[in-house]
Protein backbone atom coordinates (compact mmCIF):
# COMPACT_ATOMS: atom_id res chain seq x y z
CA UNK A 1 0.00 0.00 0.00
CA UNK A 2 1.06 3.74 -0.46
CA UNK A 3 0.62 6.04 2.67
CA UNK A 4 1.17 9.62 2.63
CA UNK A 5 1.24 12.76 5.44
CA UNK A 6 -0.76 15.18 4.15
CA UNK A 7 0.13 16.97 7.93
CA UNK A 8 1.60 19.83 8.50
CA UNK A 9 3.19 20.32 12.49
CA UNK A 10 4.69 17.50 14.38
CA UNK A 11 5.98 14.18 11.97
CA UNK A 12 3.37 11.53 12.91
CA UNK A 13 4.23 7.89 13.38
CA UNK A 14 2.05 5.14 12.60
CA UNK A 15 1.79 1.42 12.38
CA UNK A 16 0.16 -1.26 10.28
CA UNK A 17 -2.22 -4.46 12.38
CA UNK A 18 -3.99 -7.13 10.56
CA UNK A 19 -6.85 -9.03 12.57
CA UNK A 20 -5.28 -6.89 15.90
CA UNK A 21 -2.05 -8.08 15.36
CA UNK A 22 1.16 -5.53 14.80
CA UNK A 23 3.25 -5.94 11.64
CA UNK A 24 6.41 -5.87 10.72
CA UNK A 25 6.76 -2.86 7.96
CA UNK A 26 9.06 -3.35 5.38
CA UNK A 27 10.03 -0.70 2.40
CA UNK A 28 12.69 -0.58 0.10
CA UNK A 29 16.52 -0.49 1.09
CA UNK A 30 15.17 -0.17 4.72
CA UNK A 31 15.16 -3.28 7.27
CA UNK A 32 12.09 -4.38 8.95
CA UNK A 33 10.23 -2.24 11.51
CA UNK A 34 7.10 -1.85 13.77
CA UNK A 35 6.50 1.64 12.63
CA UNK A 36 6.84 4.54 9.93
CA UNK A 37 8.09 7.70 11.20
CA UNK A 38 7.79 10.83 8.37
CA UNK A 39 9.85 13.75 8.63
CA UNK A 40 8.54 17.22 8.38
CA UNK A 41 9.53 17.12 4.95
CA UNK A 42 7.91 14.71 3.75
CA UNK A 43 4.43 16.09 3.48
CA UNK A 44 2.60 14.94 0.17
CA UNK A 45 4.64 12.37 -0.77
CA UNK A 46 4.07 8.88 -0.80
CA UNK A 47 5.66 6.09 0.24
CA UNK A 48 5.56 2.14 -0.85
CA UNK A 49 4.89 0.20 2.27
CA UNK A 50 4.69 -3.72 2.54
CA UNK A 51 3.65 -6.32 5.73
CA UNK A 52 3.52 -9.74 5.42
CA UNK A 53 1.59 -12.26 7.90
CA UNK A 54 -0.04 -15.23 7.77
CA UNK A 55 -3.36 -15.95 7.50
CA UNK A 56 -3.35 -19.02 9.41
CA UNK A 57 -7.41 -20.29 9.47
CA UNK A 58 -9.00 -17.28 9.38
CA UNK A 59 -10.25 -16.11 6.16
CA UNK A 60 -11.02 -12.71 6.40
CA UNK A 61 -8.73 -9.78 7.42
CA UNK A 62 -8.95 -6.45 8.72
CA UNK A 63 -6.66 -4.10 7.89
CA UNK A 64 -5.68 -1.30 10.69
CA UNK A 65 -3.68 2.15 10.20
CA UNK A 66 -3.20 3.31 13.90
CA UNK A 67 -1.08 5.96 14.80
CA UNK A 68 1.17 6.10 17.53
CA UNK A 69 2.34 8.56 20.23
CA UNK A 70 -0.26 11.00 19.22
CA UNK A 71 -0.11 14.08 21.53
CA UNK A 72 -2.72 16.55 19.48
CA UNK A 73 -5.74 16.54 17.30
CA UNK A 74 -3.87 14.00 15.03
CA UNK A 75 -3.21 13.86 11.51
CA UNK A 76 -4.07 13.45 8.08
CA UNK A 77 -2.93 10.68 6.23
CA UNK A 78 -4.00 9.08 2.36
CA UNK A 79 -3.74 6.00 1.69
CA UNK A 80 -3.70 4.09 -2.48
CA UNK A 81 -3.33 1.07 -3.76
CA UNK A 82 -4.02 -1.09 -1.01
CA UNK A 83 -3.61 -4.26 -2.29
CA UNK A 84 -3.42 -7.96 -0.71
CA UNK A 85 -2.13 -11.53 -2.54
CA UNK A 86 0.89 -13.47 -2.61
CA UNK A 87 2.54 -11.39 -5.22
CA UNK A 88 6.38 -11.04 -5.10
CA UNK A 89 6.58 -14.40 -3.43
CA UNK A 90 9.50 -16.15 -4.10
CA UNK A 91 9.94 -19.90 -2.89
CA UNK A 92 13.10 -22.22 -3.03
CA UNK A 93 13.14 -26.16 -1.41
CA UNK A 94 14.98 -28.72 0.17
CA UNK A 95 15.44 -32.05 0.55
CA UNK A 96 15.04 -33.98 3.41
CA UNK A 97 16.53 -37.50 3.32
CA UNK A 98 15.13 -39.87 6.01
CA UNK A 99 16.23 -43.33 6.99
CA UNK A 100 15.40 -45.98 8.74
CA UNK A 101 17.86 -46.24 11.56
CA UNK A 102 16.27 -49.30 13.43
CA UNK A 103 18.52 -52.45 13.47
CA UNK A 104 17.39 -55.71 14.92
CA UNK A 105 20.40 -58.26 15.03
CA UNK A 106 19.32 -61.97 15.39
CA UNK A 107 21.68 -64.91 15.89
CA UNK A 108 21.24 -68.48 16.34
CA UNK A 109 23.70 -71.38 18.72
CA UNK A 110 24.81 -73.30 17.21
CA UNK A 111 23.85 -73.06 13.74
CA UNK A 112 24.62 -76.69 12.85
CA UNK A 113 22.44 -78.77 14.83
CA UNK A 114 21.00 -82.72 14.51
CA UNK A 115 17.04 -83.08 13.77
CA UNK A 116 15.52 -82.99 17.17
CA UNK A 117 18.57 -80.95 18.44
CA UNK A 118 19.05 -77.60 20.54
CA UNK A 119 19.30 -73.79 19.44
CA UNK A 120 18.95 -70.95 20.90
CA UNK A 121 17.76 -68.22 19.63
CA UNK A 122 18.28 -64.48 20.02
CA UNK A 123 17.57 -61.15 19.21
CA UNK A 124 18.12 -57.79 20.06
CA UNK A 125 16.68 -54.11 18.59
CA UNK A 126 17.82 -50.92 19.28
CA UNK A 127 16.30 -47.57 19.59
CA UNK A 128 13.78 -48.65 22.53
CA UNK A 129 12.18 -51.83 19.69
CA UNK A 130 11.01 -54.49 20.92
CA UNK A 131 11.04 -58.63 19.65
CA UNK A 132 7.28 -59.27 18.51
CA UNK A 133 7.58 -62.39 17.44
CA UNK A 134 9.62 -65.62 15.29
CA UNK A 135 8.38 -67.17 12.43
CA UNK A 136 8.24 -69.40 11.92
CA UNK A 137 6.62 -70.63 15.22
CA UNK A 138 7.22 -74.34 14.73
CA UNK A 139 9.22 -76.43 17.07
CA UNK A 140 9.74 -72.78 18.86
CA UNK A 141 9.21 -72.49 22.98
CA UNK A 142 7.64 -69.37 22.23
CA UNK A 143 7.95 -67.61 19.57
CA UNK A 144 6.82 -64.62 21.03
CA UNK A 145 10.02 -63.71 23.09
CA UNK A 146 13.36 -62.28 21.93
CA UNK A 147 15.31 -65.81 23.27
CA UNK A 148 13.09 -68.81 21.63
CA UNK A 149 14.55 -71.93 21.58
CA UNK A 150 14.18 -73.79 18.19
CA UNK A 151 14.10 -77.75 17.99
CA UNK A 152 14.12 -78.56 14.25
CA UNK A 153 12.48 -81.62 13.28
CA UNK A 154 13.20 -81.71 9.19
CA UNK A 155 16.88 -81.58 7.66
CA UNK A 156 17.26 -79.18 5.95
CA UNK A 157 18.38 -75.12 5.96
CA UNK A 158 15.49 -73.46 8.11
CA UNK A 159 15.48 -69.65 7.93
CA UNK A 160 14.18 -67.92 11.54
CA UNK A 161 13.05 -63.96 11.40
CA UNK A 162 12.81 -61.92 14.34
CA UNK A 163 10.65 -58.97 13.85
CA UNK A 164 10.73 -55.53 16.23
CA UNK A 165 8.92 -52.80 16.14
CA UNK A 166 10.10 -49.23 17.34
CA UNK A 167 7.99 -46.93 19.43
CA UNK A 168 6.10 -44.40 17.39
CA UNK A 169 3.79 -42.78 19.72
CA UNK A 170 3.81 -41.61 23.12
CA UNK A 171 0.92 -42.34 25.32
CA UNK A 172 1.92 -41.11 28.67
CA UNK A 173 3.29 -37.54 28.47
CA UNK A 174 4.83 -37.25 32.03
CA UNK A 175 7.22 -39.95 31.61
CA UNK A 176 9.95 -38.23 33.50
CA UNK A 177 7.42 -36.29 35.99
CA UNK A 178 9.27 -33.15 35.25
CA UNK A 179 5.76 -32.03 34.56
CA UNK A 180 4.70 -32.56 38.49
CA UNK A 181 2.18 -34.28 39.64
CA UNK A 182 0.30 -34.21 35.94
CA UNK A 183 -1.62 -36.98 34.13
CA UNK A 184 -0.42 -39.26 37.14
CA UNK A 185 -2.81 -41.59 38.33
CA UNK A 186 -3.00 -43.55 41.58
CA UNK A 187 -4.03 -45.41 44.44
CA UNK A 188 -2.06 -43.42 46.56
CA UNK A 189 -2.83 -39.50 48.16
CA UNK A 190 -0.52 -37.06 46.35
CA UNK A 191 1.41 -34.44 48.95
CA UNK A 192 2.76 -31.71 47.19
CA UNK A 193 5.33 -31.76 50.11
CA UNK A 194 8.29 -34.61 49.35
CA UNK A 195 9.58 -33.43 53.06
CA UNK A 196 6.87 -34.83 54.82
CA UNK A 197 5.63 -37.84 53.00
CA UNK A 198 4.11 -40.18 54.92
CA UNK A 199 3.00 -44.22 54.57
CA UNK A 200 0.32 -44.61 51.52
CA UNK A 201 1.32 -41.02 49.94
CA UNK A 202 3.56 -40.42 46.82
CA UNK A 203 5.18 -37.27 46.02
CA UNK A 204 7.15 -35.55 42.92
CA UNK A 205 10.59 -34.81 43.83
CA UNK A 206 14.70 -34.63 43.27
CA UNK A 207 17.60 -35.60 45.28
CA UNK A 208 17.99 -31.46 46.34
CA UNK A 209 13.94 -33.01 48.83
CA UNK A 210 15.11 -34.83 51.62
CA UNK A 211 12.06 -36.87 52.34
CA UNK A 212 10.67 -38.40 55.58
CA UNK A 213 13.73 -39.26 57.16
CA UNK A 214 16.39 -36.75 56.62
CA UNK A 215 19.26 -39.32 55.00
CA UNK A 216 16.69 -41.33 52.83
CA UNK A 217 17.37 -40.15 49.38
CA UNK A 218 20.59 -38.57 50.32
CA UNK A 219 22.99 -38.54 47.03
CA UNK A 220 19.83 -40.05 44.91
CA UNK A 221 19.88 -38.83 41.34
CA UNK A 222 16.68 -39.35 38.68
CA UNK A 223 17.14 -41.97 36.32
CA UNK A 224 16.03 -39.65 33.06
CA UNK A 225 19.30 -36.75 33.64
CA UNK A 226 21.26 -38.55 36.30
CA UNK A 227 21.84 -35.66 38.22
CA UNK A 228 19.95 -34.59 41.70
CA UNK A 229 18.18 -32.08 40.24
CA UNK A 230 16.05 -34.20 37.89
CA UNK A 231 12.64 -34.95 38.72
CA UNK A 232 11.20 -38.67 39.86
CA UNK A 233 8.17 -40.08 41.91
CA UNK A 234 8.57 -40.96 45.12
CA UNK A 235 5.88 -43.89 47.37
CA UNK A 236 5.46 -45.10 50.67
CA UNK A 237 3.14 -48.01 50.47
CA UNK A 238 2.34 -50.41 53.44
CA UNK A 239 3.50 -54.09 51.85
CA UNK A 240 0.44 -55.72 53.84
CA UNK A 241 -1.80 -55.21 50.37
CA UNK A 242 -0.95 -54.73 46.91
CA UNK A 243 -0.68 -50.94 46.09
CA UNK A 244 -1.01 -49.25 42.81
CA UNK A 245 1.60 -46.92 42.30
CA UNK A 246 0.98 -45.67 38.74
CA UNK A 247 -2.17 -46.42 36.23
CA UNK A 248 -2.05 -45.58 32.93
CA UNK A 249 -5.53 -46.71 30.76
CA UNK A 250 -4.95 -46.48 26.82
CA UNK A 251 -7.36 -47.55 23.68
CA UNK A 252 -5.58 -50.41 22.06
CA UNK A 253 -6.29 -51.46 18.64
CA UNK A 254 -6.33 -55.02 17.45
CA UNK A 255 -2.91 -56.36 16.33
CA UNK A 256 -1.24 -53.56 16.70
CA UNK A 257 1.33 -53.32 19.34
CA UNK A 258 2.34 -51.37 22.56
CA UNK A 259 4.91 -51.22 25.29
CA UNK A 260 5.86 -49.89 28.64
CA UNK A 261 8.77 -49.51 30.30
CA UNK A 262 10.10 -47.91 33.73
CA UNK A 263 13.05 -47.75 35.79
CA UNK A 264 12.53 -48.26 39.90
CA UNK A 265 14.47 -47.56 42.89
CA UNK A 266 14.91 -48.74 46.61
CA UNK A 267 14.84 -45.80 49.23
CA UNK A 268 15.08 -47.85 52.02
CA UNK A 269 17.87 -47.51 54.20
CA UNK A 270 18.48 -51.46 54.47
CA UNK A 271 16.60 -54.08 54.06
CA UNK A 272 15.32 -53.66 57.65
CA UNK A 273 16.25 -50.22 58.40
CA UNK A 274 14.76 -48.43 61.60
CA UNK A 275 11.53 -47.80 59.99
CA UNK A 276 10.97 -51.79 59.79
CA UNK A 277 10.75 -51.22 55.77
CA UNK A 278 10.40 -54.31 53.65
CA UNK A 279 12.38 -54.71 50.43
CA UNK A 280 10.95 -53.45 47.31
CA UNK A 281 8.87 -55.27 44.66
CA UNK A 282 7.34 -53.67 41.83
CA UNK A 283 5.75 -55.42 39.04
CA UNK A 284 3.70 -54.21 35.76
CA UNK A 285 0.00 -55.24 35.31
CA UNK A 286 -1.50 -55.05 31.77
CA UNK A 287 -5.20 -55.52 31.79
CA UNK A 288 -5.12 -56.74 35.02
CA UNK A 289 -2.22 -59.84 34.58
CA UNK A 290 1.11 -59.54 36.28
CA UNK A 291 3.61 -59.81 33.17
CA UNK A 292 7.05 -58.69 34.38
CA UNK A 293 8.29 -58.21 37.92
CA UNK A 294 11.34 -57.27 40.23
CA UNK A 295 12.06 -58.48 43.51
CA UNK A 296 14.16 -57.38 46.15
CA UNK A 297 15.82 -54.45 44.15
CA UNK A 298 18.73 -53.02 45.63
CA UNK A 299 18.80 -51.16 49.35
CA UNK A 300 20.32 -47.90 49.24
CA UNK A 301 22.30 -47.97 46.62
CA UNK A 302 21.14 -45.50 44.49
CA UNK A 303 20.25 -48.09 41.65
CA UNK A 304 17.68 -47.94 39.16
CA UNK A 305 16.46 -51.16 38.24
CA UNK A 306 14.60 -51.83 34.72
CA UNK A 307 11.42 -53.26 33.46
CA UNK A 308 9.55 -53.55 30.16
CA UNK A 309 7.24 -55.00 28.20
CA UNK A 310 5.58 -55.57 24.92
CA UNK A 311 2.51 -56.95 23.58
CA UNK A 312 -0.10 -57.17 20.74
CA UNK A 313 -3.83 -56.36 21.67
CA UNK A 314 -6.19 -59.11 20.68
CA UNK A 315 -9.13 -56.56 20.81
CA UNK A 316 -9.86 -52.85 19.92
CA UNK A 317 -11.01 -51.16 23.32
CA UNK A 318 -9.14 -49.88 26.31
CA UNK A 319 -6.22 -51.97 28.43
CA UNK A 320 -5.18 -50.68 32.04
CA UNK A 321 -1.56 -50.49 32.45
CA UNK A 322 -0.69 -50.61 36.35
CA UNK A 323 2.68 -50.10 38.10
CA UNK A 324 2.02 -51.87 41.18
CA UNK A 325 3.68 -52.56 44.93
CA UNK A 326 2.51 -56.42 45.82
CA UNK A 327 1.28 -58.32 48.71
CA UNK A 328 4.50 -59.10 50.47
CA UNK A 329 5.09 -63.06 51.31
CA UNK A 330 6.96 -65.22 53.66
CA UNK A 331 5.84 -62.78 56.12
CA UNK A 332 7.16 -59.71 55.76
CA UNK A 333 5.70 -56.55 56.88
CA UNK A 334 6.04 -52.98 57.19
CA UNK A 335 6.53 -50.66 53.95
CA UNK A 336 8.32 -49.71 51.03
CA UNK A 337 10.13 -46.61 49.63
CA UNK A 338 9.93 -47.06 46.07
CA UNK A 339 10.85 -44.27 43.54
CA UNK A 340 9.66 -44.50 39.89
CA UNK A 341 11.44 -42.66 37.05
CA UNK A 342 10.79 -42.60 32.58
CA UNK A 343 7.57 -44.41 33.22
CA UNK A 344 7.15 -44.75 28.89
CA UNK A 345 3.91 -46.34 27.21
CA UNK A 346 4.45 -46.22 23.81
CA UNK A 347 2.37 -47.11 20.89
CA UNK A 348 5.02 -49.33 18.20
CA UNK A 349 4.72 -48.75 14.73
CA UNK A 350 7.61 -48.91 12.77
CA UNK A 351 8.77 -53.01 11.93
CA UNK A 352 12.14 -54.47 10.96
CA UNK A 353 12.91 -58.02 10.78
CA UNK A 354 16.25 -60.08 10.69
CA UNK A 355 16.79 -63.34 10.04
CA UNK A 356 19.44 -66.22 10.97
CA UNK A 357 19.47 -69.63 8.88
CA UNK A 358 19.88 -72.70 10.98
CA UNK A 359 21.83 -75.82 9.24
CA UNK A 360 19.82 -78.90 10.62
CA UNK A 361 21.05 -82.42 9.31
CA UNK A 362 19.98 -86.72 10.06
CA UNK A 363 22.90 -87.03 11.84
CA UNK A 364 22.78 -90.78 10.16
CA UNK A 365 26.62 -90.90 8.82
CA UNK A 366 28.90 -93.37 9.73
CA UNK A 367 31.36 -92.94 12.75
CA UNK A 368 34.51 -91.44 12.33
CA UNK A 369 35.85 -94.57 13.88
CA UNK A 370 35.02 -98.31 15.10
CA UNK A 371 37.39 -100.26 17.13
CA UNK A 372 37.11 -103.40 18.83
CA UNK A 373 38.87 -103.21 22.16
CA UNK A 374 39.86 -106.97 23.25
CA UNK A 375 43.35 -106.62 23.81
CA UNK A 376 44.56 -110.10 22.21
CA UNK A 377 43.71 -110.45 18.78
CA UNK A 378 42.88 -113.24 17.17
CA UNK A 379 40.83 -114.33 20.71
CA UNK A 380 41.76 -118.59 20.54
CA UNK A 381 38.84 -120.49 22.00
CA UNK A 382 38.35 -124.54 22.48
CA UNK A 383 35.21 -125.75 21.02
CA UNK A 384 32.32 -124.78 22.58
CA UNK A 385 34.01 -121.77 24.53
CA UNK A 386 33.43 -118.34 24.62
CA UNK A 387 34.51 -115.05 25.30
CA UNK A 388 33.24 -111.55 25.50
CA UNK A 389 33.88 -108.80 23.13
CA UNK A 390 34.50 -105.37 23.65
CA UNK A 391 34.62 -102.41 21.16
CA UNK A 392 33.92 -98.20 21.14
CA UNK A 393 33.69 -95.69 18.45
CA UNK A 394 33.86 -92.23 17.67
CA UNK A 395 30.78 -89.98 16.53
CA UNK A 396 31.48 -86.56 17.89
CA UNK A 397 30.29 -86.90 21.62
CA UNK A 398 26.72 -87.89 20.44
CA UNK A 399 24.28 -90.35 22.21
CA UNK A 400 21.41 -92.26 20.83
CA UNK A 401 18.79 -89.29 22.13
CA UNK A 402 20.54 -86.61 20.29
CA UNK A 403 21.45 -88.70 16.81
CA UNK A 404 24.13 -90.60 17.80
CA UNK A 405 24.76 -94.03 16.69
CA UNK A 406 25.13 -97.10 18.77
CA UNK A 407 26.80 -100.45 18.64
CA UNK A 408 25.47 -104.06 16.71
CA UNK A 409 27.63 -106.72 16.88
CA UNK A 410 27.39 -109.18 14.02
CA UNK A 411 29.21 -112.32 12.40
CA UNK A 412 30.47 -111.75 8.76
CA UNK A 413 27.80 -113.28 6.31
CA UNK A 414 25.06 -113.49 9.28
CA UNK A 415 22.30 -110.38 10.22
CA UNK A 416 23.66 -107.48 12.41
CA UNK A 417 22.14 -107.83 16.03
CA UNK A 418 22.90 -105.66 18.77
CA UNK A 419 22.51 -108.60 21.63
CA UNK A 420 24.42 -111.82 19.71
CA UNK A 421 26.40 -114.26 21.34
CA UNK A 422 28.65 -116.37 19.20
CA UNK A 423 30.15 -119.97 20.34
CA UNK A 424 33.09 -120.88 18.81
CA UNK A 425 33.34 -123.85 16.67
CA UNK A 426 36.38 -126.06 15.35
CA UNK A 427 38.60 -124.05 12.78
CA UNK A 428 38.94 -120.08 12.10
CA UNK A 429 36.13 -117.80 12.35
CA UNK A 430 36.08 -113.84 11.81
CA UNK A 431 33.21 -112.15 14.00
Amino acid sequence: MKLANWSGGAPPVFKLLINGEELDIYQVGNSATKTKTFTATDKCIWYNVEAIWNSGSSTSATLTVAEVGRTDMGHEFAMDDISFGTDGIQTDTITVKVTNCNTVTATATPNTVCTGGTVNLSATANRGGYIIKWTPATDLTNANTATPTAKPMTPGAVTYSAEARFPKTKLFANSNFELGNTDVTSTLTFNSSPGSIMNGQYSITNGETKVYHPARNTGVTDHTSNTSTGNYMIAIVDVGAERTLLSKTISVVKDSSYSVSLWALSLNLSKNDQWSFAPVNVQIKVGGTVVKSVSDIPFNSNTWVNLDYAWTATATGSVTVAIVSPAATGGQSGASVIGLDDVNIYQLGFSKTSSVTVNVTSCCNKPASVNITNSTQPIDLCQGGNTTLTGNYVDGGKTIANGGMFYVWYKQGSAPSSTASYTAISGTGTV
